[in-house]
C-alpha cells in the first residue's frame, strides 16, 4: 500500500508547481529535514502515506508553495532516476544522516553540508573544512575532533527532533546534547542559570577531560529526569 501511494507523489508535486512532471521537480528546493523518534506523533507525506518519520521540508522556488514529503516515499519513485534534482538528493542526504547518527566519525555528504550552510548551522569556514576533509582516508587528531564536533552540530541543530534528541540522550547520557534540550531544561527549571549558560555556550566545545565528562553527565542526568514527563 505504501508503495502504491508513493507513486502518486510526482503528480501531487506537479499540482503544486508551475510546470508538469518531470519538469516540475526542478522547481523545488530542500529547506529542512527532521528525523522523528519512533514513539513521536508522525506526519503525513504529500502523497498521503503515513506514518512518515523521516521528513523532508521542501519549497517551490517559483510560487513558494511548501510541502512535507517522506524520505521513503521519495526513495520509491526516484530509484533508478539519473537526473539530478532535490528529490534524487534526498535519499543520499538521509543515508548520510544515519551514518553520523551511528558514528560521529563518519562523513556527511555534500548535500547535507550544503543544507547545513543554507540553514545557518555551518559557517563558511566550517563548510570549507568539511569539504576539504570529506574524502580524506586518514585525518589528524585535530581534524578528527573538529569533524566530530561538526557532526554533533548536524545531529542536534539539523537532523533530530526534540524528542528524538531526548531519546538519544537517555540511551547515551555521557554524550553531549544540543541547545534544544538545554534550553528546554532551563525553561522548566531543571538547569540553573549558571549550568544553562555553561552548557549552552560549550555544548559543541566541551572537551574530553575527566572534569568535563563528569559535569556533562551530571547536567545530562538533570535534563533526563526533568524532561521525562514531557517526553513520555
Amino acid at each position: 500500500m505504501a508503495q502504491e501511494v508513493a507513486w502518486r507523489l510526482p503528480e501531487e508535486i506537479a499540482a503544486l508547481s508551475t510546470t508538469p512532471w518531470p519538469q516540475a521537480k526542478h522547481e523545488w528546493a530542500l529547506k529542512g529535514i527532521t528525523m522523528l523518534d519512533p514513539g513521536e506523533d508522525s506526519q503525513r507525506c504529500l502523497c498521503g502515506h503515513m506514518p512518515i518519520r523521516e521528513l523532508c521540508h521542501i519549497e517551490n522556488r517559483i510560487n513558494h508553495n511548501r510541502a512535507i514529503v517522506g524520505n521513503h516515499c521519495v526513495r520509491l519513485f526516484t530509484a533508478g532516476d539519473t537526473e539530478e534534482s532535490v528529490f534524487s538528493s534526498i535519499p543520499r542526504i538521509f543515508d548520510a544522516c544515519k551514518r553520523i547518527l551511528l558514528d560521529r566519525r563518519r562523513s556527511a555528504n555534500e548535500g547535507l553540508i550544503q543544507l547545513a550552510v543554507d540553514r545557518g548551522v555551518f559557517n563558511q569556514w566550517e563548510q570549507n573544512f568539511y569539504l576539504d576533509v570529506l574524502r580524506k582516508r586518514k585525518l589528524s587528531a585535530r581534524q578528527e575532533n573538529v569533524k566530530v564536533k561538526l557532526n554533533n552540530k548536524l545531529v542536534h541543530l539539523l537532523i533530530l527532533s526534540e524528542r528524538a534528541a531526548y531519546r538519544l540522550l537517555q540511551a547515551h547520557p555521557e554524550q553531549t546534547t544540543g541547545p534544544r534540550l538545554i534550553n528546554l531544561a532551563h525553561d522548566r527549571g531543571q538547569l540553573t542559570d549558571r549550568e544553562w549558560r555553561h552548557y549552552r555556550d560549550n555544548w559543541d566545545k566541551i572537551g574530553n577531560g575527566e572534569i568535563d565528562r563528569i559535569e556533562r553527565i551530571r547536567m545530562n542526568r538533570k535534563i533526563i529526569d526533568g524532561l521525562r514527563d514531557q517526553m513520555g
